[in-house]
């Protein structure tokens, strides 16, 4: 696999790589265009100022504080339903809540209401790799397992649509025996973003301990499966 002019964090604006993925059974190179810059969003751009700014703040509690962010996302969505992202930063506040239950049900409740935004794609198929169905991940992409496949009219992609949608497919491909294309997927991730947690997930699923890989063959646990 080659990946040109590796990406470095601090670094990222307008940076263009090749990467090979998996296409039928012939790997082809796409050019990605990854970027840590805020891309356009036609539902949150169209928000008040007051509402956008309110918005971010919530986003940058998420993390530290995700109990008190979500009674403010709630009313949010309520006024404004049609906001993909605010389903999105819900789920993320009920999972980091440990909200688990809550966040299964926004989740699939995200994906009825806006099935073309992106995240609301991964999450859905996140949550049916969880629930051990990853033979609904191809239809929940129409198919198109490859960025450039599902949108062919984009040529940049945020670090966190790349990441996220690749560490879906490495565990997909990994969920359906076919580890040799979940690792190339995982190696793209890490040549991205070494640090980021999707690679820390990778590589427990990917390459377990003995005590894991024991475990798993006593419980006859898929290699694949999520918990």
């Amino acid at each position: 696999m080659d990946v040109k002019d590796l990406l470095r964090r601090k670094k990222i604006k307008k940076d263009k790589r090749s990467l090979s993925l998996q296409e039928g059974t012939d790997l082809v190179a796409v050019e990605y265009e990854i970027t840590t810059e805020k891309l356009s969003n036609k539902g949150f751009d169209k928000l008040p100022f007051k509402v956008r700014k309110q918005i971010e703040q919530l986003y940058e509690l998420l993390r530290s504080k995700p109990k008190q962010v979500i009674p403010s996302l709630l009313e949010l969505i309520e006024k404004y339903p049609n906001v993909a992202v605010l389903y999105n930063y819900l789920i993320a506040a009920y999972r980091l809540s440990g909200q688990n239950e809550k966040a299964d049900s926004m989740t699939v409740e995200s994906y009825k209401r806006h099935p073309d935004y992106l995240f609301a794609k991964i999450s859905y198929a996140f949550y049916c790799l969880r629930k051990g169905d990853p033979y609904k991940v191809p239809e929940i992409f129409d198919h198109k397992l490859e960025l450039r496949q599902l949108y062919p009219h984009r040529k940049k992609f945020h670090i966190t649509e790349f990441i996220n949608f690749m560490g879906l497919m490495a565990l997909y491909h990994n969920a359906i025996g076919e580890r040799e294309i979940a690792i190339r997927y995982y190696d793209m991730i890490k040549q991205v973003d070494p640090n980021d947690n999707m690679v820390q997930v990778l590589k427990k699923v990917l390459y377990p301990s003995f005590l894991a890989r024991v475990l798993r063959k006593i419980i006859k646990k898929p290699l694949g499966n999520i918990t």
